[in-house]
């Protein structure tokens, strides 16, 4: 986990760059900081000046990494390339089609994997 120090860092270069013009548009102190939309599970809204709720972000990060290890195991271990391109189907992006000597998952596979996702929260 990130430090008070690295965060102290952090939050005096967001100052910094908030009070500076970008693009010729006016910007200025205290202007809100929020990186919510980016990782909504993950983060904490902060401000420039307030401090981060470091266990609340690091309470969401264990929460997160616990339903990441069984499909993570999946496709990692068990199923492979094939399920990593069926994981990437799911979740909207591009798998596409296995190229030789690789196979697409038998149904009984792809239910499998769809389970240990699904158990998780991810589909």
């Amino acid at each position: 986990m990130l430090g008070p120090r690295v965060w102290s860092s952090v939050r005096q270069g967001l100052s910094r760059g908030l009070s500076r013009n970008v693009g010729g548009r006016a910007s200025g102190e205290g202007r809100k900081v929020d990186i919510t939309g980016i990782y909504p599970p993950l983060t904490t809204p902060f401000t420039a000046t307030s401090e981060v709720d470091y266990g609340k972000l690091e309470e969401n990060l264990q929460k997160l990494q616990l339903r990441l290890i069984e499909p993570n195991t999946a496709v990692t271990r068990r199923f492979g390339i094939p399920g990593l391109k069926k994981a990437m189907d799911w979740l909207g992006y591009y798998g596409g089609p296995c190229r030789a000597p690789l196979q697409e998952l038998s149904p009984e596979e792809e239910e499998e994997l769809r389970l240990d996702f699904t158990n998780n929260g991810w589909l």
